[in-house]
């Protein structure tokens, strides 16, 4: 599991780079700092009881979506009734897909 704790203790290194491309189980101070850190959250789902869906703040990154419309990507976490929380990983703007819907 990874945390903020240990985030905070290794120097030289960037969020993204301690979290990895995989998805991975993270603390709650970790899922926090994640969703409400310095950028007002961009999505937050309601799945189902316990089960949200979050995406922080400034995009990552973009790209083009094969429909000559620009796509944002975020840094996303997700909180699971068990009480555990995940990072999923940088991942396309949820946000946009509820929209067009």
């Amino acid at each position: 599991m990874k945390t903020l704790n240990e985030f905070e203790t290794i120097e030289e290194i960037d969020l993204e780079e301690y979290l990895g491309s995989k998805p991975v189980e993270i603390d709650e101070d970790l899922c926090h700092h994640i969703s409400h850190g310095y950028v007002a959250s961009n999505y937050v789902g309601y799945i189902s009881e316990g089960y949200y869906i979050d995406q922080q703040g400034e995009a990552a990154a973009s790209f083009d979506d094969g429909e000559s419309k620009e796509r944002y990507t975020y840094m996303t976490v997700a909180t699971y009734p068990d009480g555990t929380y995940w990072y999923l990983g940088i991942l396309p703007d949820l946000n946009r897909d509820i929209q067009e819907d």
